[in-house]
């Protein structure tokens, strides 16, 4: 196979893949706006295992580059090493798997503005609460007045 092929056949299963991902990350935008919490627990999973996928496809591509000396080089410098016919298909590819990826940032930042603001929510209402269920803010801190209790223990 030749090393246009290789790097190409690839990059087609690149993308393909972070296609996979960013309909993971509109399945995770959807469900933290329809507030189900079992399908919010499912799309973040399943998110996880891509996060983990992400990474080995990341070290099988540095490898790829790295077999075909292409190592340390950016997606555009590759294209230079390549005829014109070869460079213009590798172009609509970066740019395909650019958009992709614009995508999936994008829909993750809504994602995290739409849980800090759920979370300010929980937050404001387990204030007004008569118990004060209040465990954690929406920073992720611990209230103080919680801290070394053993919640489990107490006699109601």
């Amino acid at each position: 196979m030749s090393k246009f092929n290789s790097y190409y056949d690839f990059m087609e299963k690149y993308e393909l893949f972070y296609k996979t991902v960013l309909d993971a990350e509109e399945e995770k935008l959807n469900a933290l706006l329809s507030n189900n919490l079992s399908r919010i627990e499912a799309s973040l999973s399943a998110y996880q295992s891509y996060i983990k996928q992400t990474q080995q496809f990341e070290e099988k591509r540095i490898e790829l580059c790295r077999f075909l000396g292409f190592k340390s080089m950016a997606f555009s410098d590759i294209i230079s090493d390549f005829s014109n016919q070869e460079k213009q298909k590798l172009i609509l590819q970066k740019n395909r798997l650019e958009a992709i990826v614009k995508s999936i940032s994008y829909l993750n930042r809504k994602s995290l503005e739409i849980s800090e603001i759920q979370l300010k929510f929980v937050e404001e209402l387990a204030e007004k609460s008569p118990e004060n269920l209040k465990f954690y803010n929406s920073k992720g801190k611990s209230d103080s007045t919680l801290r070394n209790s053993n919640l489990l223990n107490k006699q109601a």
